[in-house]
C-alpha cells in the first residue's frame, strides 16, 4: 500500500499492469484532493483515448496550433515579400502570425518596409478623421494598420475619439 512518507513512483514500478484500478485508488488516497480533477483520474487512467481531451478541458483552451515554415516555405516567404507583399498577406498565406514573418525576415537578413504616413496624408487623414471617419477606415484607405494612423496622429499631436465598447 502506498502512504505519504514512501516513493510512490518506485511502488508503481512495482505493481502488475492488471491493477489500475488498484493504483487508482491509492493514488486518490496518495494525493486526494477535492478538486473536480482529481475525483476524475479514475476515468482518465482507465482510457488512453481520453488523456489528450482531458488535458484541454482541464486547462479550458485548446493548445496552441504551431506551424513550423520548412525552408523552401522560408525561400518563397522570402521572395514573395521583395516581391511586394505585405507582412500581413504573408502571414495570412502561410498561415502564420506577423511577428513570426517579421522574426522570419530580419532572421534571413531582410530589411523590412515601414508603410508610414507622410505629412501630406496625415493632414488629410486629419480632415478625414474630423468627418467621421474611423481609424480602421483611415488605415484601408491608406494602406496601413489602423495603429499606424494612431501613432501617426499622436506624434502629431491631432487628438482622438474616446474608444466606443
Amino acid at each position: 500500500m502506498l502512504n505519504h512518507s514512501g516513493n510512490a513512483s518506485r511502488m508503481l514500478r512495482q505493481i502488475e499492469p492488471d491493477s489500475v484500478d488498484w493504483i487508482s485508488v491509492e493514488l486518490l488516497k496518495c494525493y486526494s484532493n477535492h478538486d473536480s480533477r482529481v475525483r476524475r483520474l479514475p476515468d482518465v487512467l482507465s482510457s488512453s483515448q481520453t488523456v489528450r481531451s482531458e488535458a484541454v478541458q482541464v486547462t479550458g483552451r485548446p493548445r496552441q496550433r504551431q506551424t513550423r515554415l520548412d525552408p523552401d516555405q522560408v525561400d518563397q516567404l522570402i521572395e514573395a515579400y521583395r516581391a511586394g507583399s505585405s507582412v500581413y498577406e504573408l502571414a495570412t498565406r502561410f498561415e502564420v502570425n506577423r511577428r513570426t514573418v517579421s522574426i522570419i525576415l530580419k532572421r534571413s537578413g531582410v530589411a523590412l518596409r515601414y508603410n508610414l504616413l507622410s505629412p501630406e496624408q496625415i493632414v488629410e487623414a486629419s480632415d478625414l478623421y474630423a468627418e467621421g471617419w474611423s481609424l480602421a477606415r483611415l488605415g484601408e484607405h491608406y494602406g496601413v494598420n489602423h495603429s499606424t494612423v494612431l501613432n501617426a496622429f499622436r506624434k502629431a499631436g491631432i487628438p482622438t475619439r474616446p474608444r466606443v465598447w
